[in-house]
């Protein structure tokens, strides 16, 4: 459904800007951006500077640093970041508790489709329609939106905004 991953982990993502082009920003695709580690161009190592690289942690676009200029200039360059959101139950390095990031609005459409699943499996499928009149007959048909990705209608019109906007 978001087509990307969304747990807090360590990512490596390769962007390229062709020849001729440059651009104002690189976008990752696990967001919130926790952390930037590394930034190659072309196997080079890109330094960040004195205030470190400079990101939107919500959109998930990485700006250069002051020292390559106002532009990602043509290369092909390798981000080592930590995104995504920290779920109940994580650790930090040392096994210390981390505080949940996880929205509220996703955490009830997670438990929307929870309820969808468990209540598929006792009552059948709530997408299933069915008609019958007596002496005449019976029919039944299903009703689900394959473009929901086997989610309820509720859970997916919530997760609809965390969807790839596919900004560069």
């Amino acid at each position: 459904m978001l087509g990307r991953p969304v747990l807090a982990g360590l990512y490596r993502q390769t962007v390229r800007v062709g020849d001729g082009e440059r651009r104002l920003s690189l976008a990752l695709a696990v967001t919130p951006l926790i952390a930037i580690g590394g930034v190659t161009q072309d196997g080079s190592t890109l330094d960040p500077g004195p205030d470190d690289w400079e990101s939107g942690a919500s959109s998930g676009l990485l700006y250069p640093s002051p020292l390559q200029g106002a532009w990602w200039w043509p290369g092909r360059y390798c981000v080592t970041y930590r995104g995504g959101w920290i779920v109940p139950g994580m650790k930090d390095s040392h096994g210390n508790d981390l505080s949940s990031t996880v929205p509220a609005d996703i955490r009830a459409a997670t438990l929307s489709a929870a309820r969808a699943l468990f209540y598929t499996a006792q009552r059948g499928d709530p997408l299933l329609r069915s008609e019958s009149e007596q002496g005449v007959g019976a029919s039944s048909w299903a009703t689900p939106d394959s473009s929901l990705g086997g989610l309820p209608p509720d859970a997916a019109a919530i997760l609809a905004r965390y969807a790839q906007a596919g900004l560069s």
